[in-house]
């Protein structure tokens, strides 16, 4: 129970759109619109690339060993794992607990650990670093920890309906526009010319 706090981070999107891909997949493929009928368009902007961090050498080594202390207390191995633990009890995942294990076992630990660390390092000073594995390693980080997942449990369904209602109108209201730029234009009908 101890490392769920940063599962939560590391879960948000999967949490968020997991039920709406288990959704999808249990669906069969919508029919294609007939040829006479623009399909909506919706492309989405492109993703900003995170600015990486310049940092000196020396200052880098001190953050890594920083993130290494704090990585004893919150491993990415057992984030991974109380994760898809987490996906296992959902039954909308359709995943059995036999492929839970080879997901597990399919996952380079070392690799994820590497980028983790790095990310830190990037990203946290030393103090912060030694700040977050203080508090997380003393008992009211410990307790907080433990909470987590009960809180998140009782969260994250509402932020997913949220997320996904607000997806979802966002789509229809695109749709609806361009449904009325490519609806045809339509001329008022001139009267037949009165003869005499």
């Amino acid at each position: 129970m101890k490392n769920q706090h940063l599962a939560i981070a590391f879960a948000t999107a999967l949490l968020i759109a997991q039920p709406a891909l288990a959704e999808t997949a249990a669906k069969p493929a919508p029919t294609p619109a007939p040829a006479a009928t623009p399909a909506p368009a919706v492309t989405p902007a492109p993703a900003a690339a995170p600015a990486v961090a310049v940092i000196p050498e020396a200052e880098y080594q001190k953050r890594l060993e920083a993130a290494k202390n704090y990585e004893k207390i919150t491993s990415p191995r057992e984030m991974i794992n109380n994760m898809l633990s987490q996906v296992a009890k959902n039954p909308q995942s359709n995943l059995s607990l036999t492929d839970i294990d080879n997901i597990k076992n399919s996952i380079n630990y070392d690799q994820v650990e590497k980028k983790v660390l790095d990310a830190m390092a990037r990203n946290f000073t030393v103090d912060e670093l030694n700040g977050l594995a203080a508090f997380y390693g003393s008992p009211t980080g410990q307790s907080i920890i433990s909470k987590m997942p009960t809180y998140m449990a009782q969260v994250m369904p509402y932020m997913q309906q949220t997320v996904l209602r607000a997806i979802s109108a966002h789509l229809q209201q695109e749709e609806q526009a361009l449904k009325q730029q490519s609806a045809p234009q339509s001329t008022p009908a001139t009267p037949p010319a009165k003869t005499k």
